[in-house]
């Protein structure tokens, strides 16, 4: 077909707003003879292979910057799908790392502080593209060079036909027979190189790098060429990307949330490897006065967060379209649970009085901005965030809504509830930055508050429907059940979830978008077989728990039991050293912590048994299934995958060698002639315990330091 020039440079401009997202510019249009350009009629006329823009993804989560747990557990403990993805059937904080792959040819590789987006792919190739990526996880043995020029094949309308045999062979292993027919009847023709100059003189800079380097990839495929780093350099732009005015800076590391029920985010090294953390949200009991203020917040592994609100002190307001009314907080008090596996448990407080002060919603005490200045600082700054933070919120949802495949699920909640978390944990920040006592644990606490906001979050957004094996899966609630989480991560799970094997899932496919249009948009392919110690999370679970319990043998140590009558007594003062020291450490409140000691060896028999006595009603459950197992079944189908889901196995293995220490010196102690009487009292002798708990984490430490030194 035959185009006059003067008709190209109108309509390019054109195609490359519906490629890039990129403005029209003004040109001069001059009459030139008409020239045959092979190709360009279908660039103008078809739908680019991928449409994905920055306008795409706008579920970002700005009110997230600074979350930033610590203790995920790694996804790779998740169950997967046939397909390789992973299912999150359970809620918590996860990580995994990725093999990842350019979908932007011509775009600058991720970097310079840069973050990326959720995003769904969308144009006309985006299906065949997705089954590539999602194909290569089961598939590891075809090497990701071979998937990436596949997709930059696919991204520039190559003929699967005209590529290199070891390409078209990938491609039958990759896409079905039809999914191969439909690209070879979409490929374009080539552009002939000394062409593209004159043809893309007038777009603007990115429209026309990609553009040129799709065709110019498509022309050496089809030319037979296979060799990676060539067509590498080609689509990938060396350098950084001018500087963009197209929507709000996007930081490294900032949230999106997913329709599903979750919240994403990426951390891309080059465009060939990307870290993905996920927070699935946990359940939570939030507790209110009569007045609808918030006067606790609670999570189910033992931490707390509780304020009281000075009635002596008149409430402020502030004119505006949000009914807030400032309450002056006359206490706030944190409650931290640590626990040690296997039978270490310490609890951390810290209080506050006559300090800080929180916007909540609907609270009906009449007052104005003015009262008691001082007393209520920063009031109008704050109240410009809650609008923000409110607008966001509705922009959120609006954003969900349109991404839906069906009809919405009833929200389970009003915007209300998210409002005031937020709020709320402004109002605690504000509060713990100005004290300089402030521990790492204590603003680490703040975070149970916006997981918190989180959960409310998805309830009040609402979560996509999913179709599985024919039936409505819906994910408005991932209840979390019952579940136990450690000091830092070192164990993060939970027993039962409302995802199952229906629920929602995260992996190969997925897109993420960056904040610059000049960088590459990614898409998740397999498992990274080489992410690097910092990036592992099996890893810093494992030098987690190597970390805690060496502080817990150093309490055993640095306490003196000669000073003890007994071991109760003698035990507590082991804990308050565990906890000066855990502090001293740097030891942070990390996914948080379990509500139980896992195990413990019980005098009478030598038996491993829960960590509390039958009369501990919160023990119910754990003496149930001890009844039902017994032994070391209880503990390998009981404990383990409720206490230490989600974490290395060593983690387990170590704690039970911990306890068999502990067996050991029943049984040496049984074959000296002792009764169960005697053995009891010799393990209440605080020196004999002291020397028994050395020797027992020692064992336990040595286990992981092994795994450390022999996996790392």
């Amino acid at each position: 077909m035959r185009l006059w020039i003067v008709l190209l440079l109108i309509s390019l401009p054109v195609a490359a707003v519906a490629l890039f997202g990129l403005p029209d510019i003004p040109i001069d249009i001059p009459t030139e003879v008409p020239i045959t350009i092979p190709g360009l009629d279908k660039i103008l006329k078809e739908e680019p292979a991928l449409t994905t823009s920055l306008a795409d993804a706008r579920t970002g989560v700005p009110f997230l910057d600074d979350f930033n747990s610590i203790g995920f557990s790694a996804m790779s403990y998740l169950p997967r799908r046939p397909n390789g993805r992973f299912v999150l059937s359970r809620p918590g904080l996860y990580q995994h790392n990725f093999l990842s792959y350019c979908l932007h040819a011509g775009a600058y590789a991720p970097g310079g502080g840069d973050g990326y987006l959720w995003v769904p792919l969308k144009g006309s190739r985006a299906g065949a593209i997705r089954q590539m990526l999602l194909n290569s996880i089961n598939q590891p043995e075809i090497a990701q060079r071979e998937v990436q020029s596949l997709v930059w094949g696919v991204l520039a309308r190559t003929r699967i036909d005209d590529m290199s045999s070891q390409l078209r062979q990938a491609a039958r292993r990759l896409l079905t027979r039809d999914e191969i027919r439909r690209l070879n009847g979409g490929a374009l023709g080539q552009i002939p190189r000394e062409l593209l100059d004159q043809a893309f003189v007038d777009l603007p800079p990115l429209a026309q790098r990609a553009l040129r380097a799709e065709a110019e990839i498509r022309g050496m495929l089809a030319e037979g060429v296979a060799d990676f780093d060539q067509l590498e350099g080609v689509a990938i732009a060396a350098g950084e990307p001018p500087p963009h005015e197209e929507g709000p800076e996007v930081p490294r590391g900032r949230w999106s949330y997913h329709p599903d029920g979750f919240f994403v985010r990426y951390f891309p090294s080059g465009y060939r490897r990307t870290r993905v953390q996920l927070y699935v949200p946990e359940s939570f009991q939030i507790e209110r006065d009569g007045l609808g203020r918030i006067t606790a917040v609670a999570d189910q592994y033992g931490n707390r967060v509780e304020t009281e609100y000075d009635e002596n002190i008149e409430p402020a307001t502030v004119s505006g379209d949000l009914a807030l009314t400032g309450c002056g907080f006359s206490s706030i008090r944190f409650v931290h649970r640590m626990v040690l596996p296997p039978d270490i448990t310490v609890d951390w407080e810290a209080r506050w009085e006559d300090v800080g002060w929180a916007f909540a919603v609907g609270a009906d005490g009449q007052g104005s901005g003015q009262a008691d200045a001082e007393r209520f600082s920063g009031i109008d700054e704050r109240y410009q965030w809650a609008e923000a933070h409110h607008q966001q919120l509705q922009a959120l949802r609006e954003a969900v809504a349109s991404m839906r495949e069906r009809d919405a699920p009833t929200p389970q909640t009003t915007v209300t509830e998210a409002l005031d978390l937020g709020n709320y944990a402004m109002a605690l920040r504000a509060v713990l930055g100005a004290d300089p006592d402030t521990e790492e644990w204590m603003t680490d606490h703040i975070d149970l508050i916006v997981k918190a906001w989180q959960a409310a979050v998805r309830d009040y957004v609402g979560t996509r429907q999913r179709q599985q094996a024919g039936m409505p899966v819906e994910l408005a609630y991932l209840d979390s059940g019952t579940g136990f989480t450690y000091l830092g991560g070192l164990l993060l799970a939970n027993n039962s979830g409302g995802g199952g094997d229906g629920g929602a899932d995260f992996g190969g496919g997925d897109g993420a978008q960056p904040g610059n249009p000049g960088k590459q948009r990614l898409g998740m392919g397999g498992d990274n077989p080489s992410p690097g110690k910092e990036n592992n999370s099996d890893v810093q679970a494992v030098e987690r728990e190597a970390k805690a319990q060496d502080t817990v043998r150093d309490a055993f140590e640095n306490v003196d039991p000669a000073d003890y009558d007994n071991t109760d007594d003698y035990l507590d003062a082991v804990n308050e050293e565990i906890e000066r020291l855990a502090k001293k450490r740097g030891f942070s409140q990390g996914g948080g912590k379990a509500a139980h000691s896992p195990m413990s060896t019980r005098c009478t028999d030598g038996r491993l048994v829960p960590g509390e006595d039958r009369d501990n009603s919160d023990y119910a459950e754990d003496w149930r299934q001890w009844d039902i197992r017994r032994g070391f079944d209880w503990a390998e189908e009981w404990v383990k995958p409720t206490y230490f889901a989600g974490q290395p196995d060593v983690n387990f293995e170590a704690a039970l060698a911990h306890e068999a220490v502990h067996q050991a010196t029943w049984e040496r102690l049984r074959r000296e002639g002792k009764d169960a009487q005697e053995i009891c009292d010799w393990f209440d002798d605080p020196k004999n315990r002291q020397q028994d708990e050395l020797d027992a984490y020692q064992k336990q430490i040595d286990m992981l330091n092994k795994w450390i030194k022999e996996d790392c």
